[in-house]
Formats: C-alpha cells, sequence, structure tokens
C-alpha cells in the first residue's frame, strides 16, 4: 500500500526536477485541492495570474489501495507538468499536438491518464463504490449501501471477470470516509 507521504515526497521532487529543466515553470506552485472530486490533479491558470499544478486529496486518499499507485501517479504529475509547459511554450491548452509534444519531452506517451474503470473518483450523489481489490477495476458506484440483489450482481461481474470466484478480492468503499470492507 502507498502513503500519502510517499505521494506528497513524489510530487514535490518530481516538480522539483521539472522545474529545474525547465526554467519558464519556475513561477507554477505545487497545492493540494482538499475540494477536487472529479480529477486526480490539474493544471490551473486563475484570472489573478496565479499558475499551479494541483493534486486532489480526496481522490488519492481513495485510491492509495489501488495497485501500482505511486507509478500512476507519477503519470499524472508528469501530465499536468505537460499542460504547464505547453502553456508556457505555446499557449496551448488542453491535450492537443503540443500538449503531446511537451509529453514526448519528458518522455512520456502522451494519452490521458484517467482510467474510469480502475480510478476511484467521488461522483455527484455516488456514496459507495464497489471494486476489485487486486485490480482496482470499479464494478459500480452506489447512491445508498447495497442490497442483496446489488451484491449478488457485483459478484456474478466478479466472477465473470476473473473467470473464477474470489470473494476476498471484492471491497465495498465508502467514499467520503474511505472505509472499506471486503464483501463476502
Amino acid at each position: 500500500m502507498t502513503t500519502f507521504n510517499e505521494v506528497a515526497r513524489l510530487y514535490s521532487a518530481l516538480s522539483e526536477e521539472i522545474k529545474q529543466k525547465h526554467p519558464c515553470l519556475q513561477g507554477w506552485k505545487i497545492t493540494w485541492n482538499t475540494r477536487l472530486k472529479n480529477a486526480m490533479g490539474r493544471a490551473v491558470r486563475a484570472s489573478d495570474g496565479t499558475k499551479k499544478i494541483e493534486l486532489s486529496t480526496k481522490i488519492i486518499a481513495l485510491n492509495l489501495n489501488t495497485p501500482d499507485f505511486l507509478s500512476k501517479i507519477k503519470d499524472t504529475i508528469i501530465h499536468e507538468w505537460a499542460h504547464a509547459l505547453d502553456w508556457e511554450q505555446y499557449k496551448g491548452w488542453g491535450h492537443g499536438p503540443t500538449w503531446r509534444k511537451c509529453m514526448l519531452s519528458f518522455g512520456f506517451i502522451p494519452e490521458r491518464c484517467f482510467d474510469s474503470n480502475l480510478w476511484l473518483t467521488h461522483p455527484n450523489k455516488a456514496e459507495y463504490v464497489i471494486r476489485n481489490r487486486s485490480t482496482g477495476r470499479i464494478w459500480k458506484y452506489l447512491d445508498r449501501y447495497p442490497d442483496a440483489n446489488a451484491l449478488t450482481k457485483a459478484h456474478h461481474w466478479h466472477r465473470f471477470m476473473l473467470m473464477r470466484p474470489a470473494h476476498e478480492d471484492l471491497e465495498l468503499i465508502h467514499l467520503e470516509s474511505g472505509k472499506s470492507r471486503i464483501l463476502e
């Protein structure tokens, strides 16, 4: 399991390394966003001239148990810094050709990092999520505690995905608290 401190150290070290290699990024700050619920990170240019890379504390906390999370969050951090570099060098924004060029300059494949089947988010009205604990694959977001019918469907999905019964790998996560329990 990855810890939040490991993510914070990676975020800081990687950001400093990128800023050293690209002096045009020195004015960009790195921050934590406690309200961001639908993305792991984002690059922001505010109307007051502030430029920052933000990571979501909520989304990171929900995903710390995701397999190989530290390498996945590294991809997100690089992805967001590519947006910043794109803005500084080309005045580009989005996932266009100049952003792709920036990703390649960092040595990364230019693709979006987010996979809604693997990353937990906190969609509006959702309270719980059921997922495979060992792969991180999400079955479904739920607006209330699952009833017996929902649990049966989740187990059928799980058996079909793995081609074997493995109830110990299916977990229910409360999105607000991040607490999880294995579904029997």
